[in-house]
């Protein structure tokens, strides 16, 4: 049921708890994205869990902490340029996202690369557009854009 001051999931979204609720749906899909679609197949999508799955292949060192690393300088960017509510929601995110990938089995759901690129790829998005619905990020690569959004008010 819509109404002029929204729908329902736009009612319960304004909700502290339910925010928080969504901001951990959406990195988890990201985590089965990255762990059940583009890991097992050695794919690097982009961004940190990209750069991630690209030094596991080369040194071994797991995914989660390679994108802690990098959600780390992200971090820093975010300090100086957004809001402090903002940054809660990054720095939630830039330390959830790392766990949920260490909890999240690797397992290969899909035996096609093809396949596995493309499911991954749209539970990716979907976690990652859920994430900036809620002015949130996972870290990584996903800060600049609420950087210039701010900036340049988009």
């Amino acid at each position: 049921m819509i109404n002029r001051k929204g729908g329902l999931m736009q009612k319960t979204m304004r909700h502290p708890i339910f925010k928080w609720f969504w901001i951990v749906a959406a990195l988890e899909l990201i985590a089965i994205s990255i762990n059940m679609f583009y890991a097992p197949h050695a794919v690097a999508a982009g961004g940190a869990t990209g750069i991630a799955i690209l030094v596991q292949e080369v040194a071994g060192i797991q995914v989660g902490i390679t994108t802690m690393g990098v959600n780390l300088l992200m971090l820093l960017l975010a300090w100086f340029f957004l809001d402090r509510s903002t940054l809660k929601r990054i720095l939630f995110g830039s330390f959830m996202l790392p766990l949920l990938l260490w909890l999240t089995p690797e397992i290969n759901l899909v035996t096609d690369r093809l396949l596995a690129i493309i499911v991954g790829s749209v539970v990716f998005a979907f976690g990652v557009g859920f994430l900036y619905q809620m002015d949130a990020s996972s870290g990584g690569t996903t800060v600049p854009p609420l950087i210039f959004k701010k900036i340049l008010w988009l």
